[in-house]
């Protein structure tokens, strides 16, 4: 056992109760250690020098980083048949309830302070923040399946830690690793019985303008509108939840208020939850009363899907007013902001074609800037959508970026023998068809396919497979407990299966 938290020595211990394999064992130790260890996008070096350490003095295994810092563990065994290479990434989503607390006492901070991980009936959950299933528990499978190796059969296996999937896919798209292996199994897909095999690409963009400010006698207040159900930018973008920074510009829309200050979202792939202004308004009062009831009619239009909708008054930030212009104009930016689901599958109406989060929004003492994360598989209409950001950008007299960390889809083989393979392997091991899917989300499969292509001349094939996951990228995310064993011993069948 790795850990060393009593909080996580103690969820783990309730983890592995009534007599679980020790393949099990080992994949809860290895993801409950994840949780002591933080990880946030851009921020994992100290969580890949342990998988380095683990790898290369526990599991006799030798490893491989690249420049970027993706890792490549490695068995040194001669083991017959095709390589395999299990792949997840290690940076996690971070973000934390309001007011949520590290072991300090003070603000829970991603870059020190640990993930503490509890079981609430059938799943993993963390205090106060996100749990990083999305993708730990790919680690975690992964280091069980090399640390117990001798006990299923298999070709050569690898596993591939790759970084910064969350925010830009640096590591994917800059891999230079010599992955040899004949066939990838992604694990970050998030239902299981579920078989992915293409994938949207997705693209960043943002928007400027320019800002000028004067000094304002009139009265201060702040204002956030706060608890929306959030969720994957992808997954969930389909399911019409509030986009809380949208909302809070639709309710300051007309009013006649001088801004200091308005700011949303954590990351371009969570829909945004929390959204906070400060402004001048000469009648406090009224002023309230207006806001109030704006938000009592979005509540209301949204109470299906966002019910934990909070309105609150706060203490105004200290910045120095907007003029009436400045004002105007951004939140204007705001209101018109694209957001949503742009187009529907022209194969499947029920499937998300294309879309975009309207993620984040900040000002500085002289620019406000929107930041959006467009997904699609067709490039077409992604660059159609930079054309339109483009074109709004020049309307407001500001300017933007366009098609930034760009990155393709995946592009489906549904006959691949590694398909195949899983497809048989789970009728005869679970009992039914596995479902067969492609995701409005951006998986690492088919950036990696094309990296190892560059590196080696090896052409992999590749699959995506998952537990059950829910709420990703928020702070109800959870992950389903006997569900994650389940997965871990279909793996091993199917590897098997493969390798037969």
């Amino acid at each position: 056992m790795h850990l060393t938290n009593p909080e996580h020595i103690a969820v783990y211990e309730q983890l592995i109760a009534g007599g679980k394999t020790q393949v099990v064992k080992d994949m809860w130790d290895f993801f409950v250690h994840l949780c002591e260890i933080p990880r946030k996008s851009g921020h994992e070096q100290a969580a890949v020098a342990e998988l380095k350490r683990i790898a290369e003095e526990e599991l006799n295994c030798v490893t491989e980083q690249d420049e970027v810092g993706n890792l490549l563990i490695s068995t040194t065994e001669d083991y017959e048949g095709p390589g395999i290479v299990i792949q997840g990434h290690i940076d996690m989503v971070c973000d934390a309830s309001v007011g949520h607390k590290g072991p300090s006492g003070e603000d829970w901070d991603a870059l020190k302070d640990p993930i503490v991980p509890y079981i609430d009936d059938l799943f993993l959950k963390a205090r106060g923040t996100t749990l990083g299933g999305d993708n730990g528990i790919a680690i975690a499978m992964g280091l069980a399946l090399l640390k117990n190796r001798e006990t299923f059969k298999h070709g050569p296996l690898e596993l591939l830690v790759t970084i910064e999937e969350e925010t830009t896919m640096k590591g994917a798209l800059n891999c230079q690793l010599p992955v040899a292996s004949k066939y990838l199994i992604n694990v970050d897909s998030e239902e299981e019985g579920i078989i992915t095999y293409a994938c949207a690409g997705g693209s960043e963009y943002s928007i400027a303008i320019d800002l000028a400010r004067q000094a304002s006698e009139l009265p201060v207040v702040g204002v956030s509108i706060e608890g929306g159900t959030a969720g994957h930018s992808g997954i969930d973008i389909g399911k019409y939840r509030l986009n809380c920074g949208k909302a809070l510009g639709r309710m300051l829309f007309g009013e006649d208020i001088l801004l200091k200050d308005i700011k949303f979202g954590a990351a371009r792939n969570i829909i945004c939850p929390n959204a906070a202004a400060s402004l001048h308004v000469a009648d406090v009062e009224a002023f309230k009363v207006k806001i109030e009831n704006k938000f009592n009619v979005i509540k209301e239009e949204y109470k299906n899907t966002d019910p934990g909708l909070v309105l609150k008054w706060n203490e105004p930030s200290t910045e120095v007013a907007m003029t009436p212009e400045s004002s105007k104009k951004v939140i204007d930016l705001l209101v018109a902001a694209p957001h949503g689901v742009i187009r529907f599958s022209p194969f499947n109406a029920a499937d998300v074609q294309t879309s975009v989060n309207c993620a984040i929004m900040m000002c500085t003492e002289d620019k406000a800037t929107v930041q959006f994360l467009a997904r699609s598989p067709a490039m077409s209409e992604m660059y159609a959508f930079g054309d339109k950001i483009e074109a709004m950008a020049r309307l407001m007299g500001g300017e933007c970026e366009r098609e930034v960390n760009i990155f393709p889809g995946w592009e489906p083989e549904p006959e691949s023998a590694v398909m195949k393979a899983f497809l048989a392997a789970h009728l005869e091991h679970v009992g039914k068809e596995m479902v067969v899917e492609a995701i409005h989300a951006g998986l690492e499969v088919g950036i990696l396919q094309d990296a190892v292509l560059k590196t080696t001349g090896n052409k992999i094939s590749g699959v995506s497979i998952g537990p059950d996951l829910f709420d990703v990228h928020t702070v109800n995310e959870r992950l389903n407990i006997g569900s994650s064993e389940r997965v871990l011993d279909f793996a091993i069948f199917a590897i098997e299966k493969l390798c037969s």
